[in-house]
């Protein structure tokens, strides 16, 4: 009896094995533990974000710190592209920044960008603006965003090698 075809077998099975562990693991590798960017508080549900007076802070001299000017909360994309968490425009005084809350959960997967679209979520993504890829498919993150945020109400987590979205949250 040749012992040929059991070193075959072997074989298969270790390289099926292999491709099964990779094909399993391989979207799972964006986590990662960062500290929050900013330290920002949330204004209350019914409270609108706080304005800062500028003529007040020249002649005070005081840093009022970072001040969120729009938030949401990222909703699922479908039932199996699935994201949650808070998301805030925060001006920090220096610059404007997207931030992702410590509670960001987002289903991991290839080539996953970060998007700002002028329209709501579930509608064509329009003329949007790429923030680059999402750093992390979970937890506190942040984005430098263009000057024109005004013309910008919905985050996107897009897939760009299947063109599937992730998961939205609109900026109110």
């Amino acid at each position: 009896m040749s012992r040929k075809p059991i070193i075959i077998a072997g074989v298969i099975a270790a390289a099926v094995g292999v491709v099964a562990a990779v094909g399993i693991t391989g979207f799972a590798l964006n986590n990662i533990a960062e500290e929050a960017p900013l330290t920002v508080q949330q204004p209350a549900a019914v409270e609108p974000p706080p304005t800062v007076d500028p003529d007040a802070d020249a002649e005070s001299g005081a840093d009022a710190g970072p001040v969120v000017l729009r938030s949401g909360t990222f909703v699922d994309g479908d039932a199996i592209h699935r994201g949650s968490g808070s998301v805030s425009i925060v001006d920090d005084g220096e610059q404007v920044l997207l931030v992702f809350g410590d509670d960001v959960s987002i289903t991991p997967g290839p080539d996953l960008f970060v998007y700002l679209s002028p329209n709501g979520p579930g509608e064509d993504l329009g003329e949007f603006v790429s923030l680059g890829t999402l750093t992390a498919d979970t937890g506190a993150q942040a984005y430098v965003l263009p000057d024109n945020i005004d013309d910008y109400r919905t985050v996107v987590i897009w897939c760009r090698a299947f063109s599937i979205t992730f998961a939205t949250a609109e900026l109110t």
